[in-house]
């Protein structure tokens, strides 16, 4: 079992793994071309990039290797009141852990303690996460990038005061919209892909289940749900009407969302979709290793069963049922 993430100011020891981090995420999110920060020549001494000069950056250590980061620094090409949130990335170790709140604080601290009155940031079409995350901490969108930093390939941009009682533009209150959704739409795509590979790795029980695909969710008697955060596609499950029984799905929520109370809300519409369409009782099979999801479906009032349909019993499955 991962021990809690620590937080802690970047030493020079953490530079060799806090670029590795880097030139491990970014690639993931098709942010490895011309124009992304990657690039930048901090990127191999940030230890020494980040002392001093008004600037900080800090390391999410778990157990005992560098899982994440962030930093601020002055706002290249801004004024002196402006300063960036620079290179917060994360492992998938580090995900879903809350390390990513503690850290955005850390660094607002560390730029209020500076004398920065603002604080913008810069990100791309597709980290909805990420997004989520700005979103949730006070940041506000903007139509168009602030300074010179040479991040042309950044499309996403991002403003907060750091002077909490007077706002540049005051946040709204995120939205949050659970619904009947296309899985072929460009923005939740990729959050198919990320279900599918999640599914993947927690497969560990031939025979391996089919591909979850966009015609797999498209196909009759399927129904796809997303729950969007702000518009944005953050967690997802499907309903498949077997007749005598509705079996739930594909539940997943982005790890970076976690622990915001989408799953339970996600199970909450599918089953309010059932019911809208005359179901009375809904089932569905996890993982023995998905502790979490388990004690969810048992606070929902959902009780072992035996397989149904084309599941068969094994060592590494739970069947659950619920009368609605």
């Amino acid at each position: 079992m991962a021990s809690d993430p620590l937080l802690r100011p970047i030493e020079p020891r953490d530079d060799a793994q806090v670029a590795a981090v880097i030139r491990s995420v970014m690639p993931e999110f098709g942010a490895d071309g011309p124009g992304f920060a990657i690039h930048d020549p901090e990127v191999d001494t940030m230890s020494a990039a980040y002392a001093g000069g008004r600037k900080a950056y800090f390391v999410v250590e778990i157990d005992g290797r560098v899982a994440g980061g962030a930093g601020i620094a002055p706002l290249e090409g801004g004024d002196d009141e402006t300063c960036e949130l620079r290179k917060m990335y994360f492992l998938p170790a580090a995900r879903g852990t809350g390390a990513a709140s503690k850290l955005m604080r850390l660094c607002l601290d560390a730029a209020r303690r500076e004398g920065f009155t603002r604080c913008y940031l810069e990100t791309l079409t597709g980290m909805d996460a990420a997004q989520a995350v700005y979103l949730r901490h006070g940041f506000t969108r903007i139509d168009a990038p602030m300074g010179g930093t040479g991040h042309f390939s950044c499309d996403r941009f991002f403003l907060r005061s750091l002077n909490d009682g007077d706002l540049i533009v005051a946040p709204k209150p995120p939205s949050l919209a659970f619904a009947i959704d296309e899985p072929g739409k460009p923005d939740v795509l990729p959050l198919i892909e990320q279900l599918h590979g999640y599914l993947s790795d927690l497969d560990r029980h031939p025979p391996v289940p089919p591909a979850v695909t966009v015609d797999s969710l498209q196909r009759p008697h399927v129904t796809f749900m997303t729950a969007r955060v702000d518009g944005t596609p953050l967690a997802c499950g499907a309903a498949l009407d077997l007749g005598d029984y509705v079996e739930l799905k594909y539940m997943y929520v982005l790890p970076a969302c976690r622990g915001m109370g989408l799953g339970k809300q996600m199970l909450e519409a599918l089953e309010a979709q059932v019911r809208s369409a005359g179901g009375t009782l809904v089932r569905l099979e996890t993982g023995t290793a998905q502790t979490e999801s388990i004690e969810l479906y048992e606070r929902s009032g959902y009780r072992r069963c035996p397989p149904f349909g084309e599941h068969r019993a094994n060592a590494g499955s739970i069947f659950m049922e619920k009368p609605l």
